[in-house]
């Protein structure tokens, strides 16, 4: 029981720290153009020693580079989250 009110308190704990991002975010946000498409070269090339470790083949396409309105930051993260967890997820 202990156990499970300890991952309760630490599940309780990382929902006040994204909530606390969240705040953070939208008090201090700069919304720039972002092109999307050279953020996630910059990001897959970050992870390629991890890729090819996995022996993984990625593959993207993109027709047209587009941009979207967002703090750069910001934006770095979400895309990197997305790629780590297909990384990480991926069969070898």
């Amino acid at each position: 029981m202990i156990n499970e009110n300890l991952n309760e308190i630490n599940r309780l704990n990382n929902l006040i720290e994204a909530l606390v991002t969240i705040t953070d975010i939208q008090d201090n946000q700069k919304f720039i153009k972002n092109q999307i498409k050279p953020e996630i070269n910059y990001i897959l090339e970050e992870y390629k020693s991890i890729i090819t470790e996995k022996k993984i083949n990625i593959k993207h396409k993109q027709s047209k580079d587009f941009c979207i309105l967002a703090d750069k930051e910001y934006l770095y993260i979400l895309l990197s989250n997305i790629i780590k967890n297909a990384i990480k997820f991926s069969n070898n």
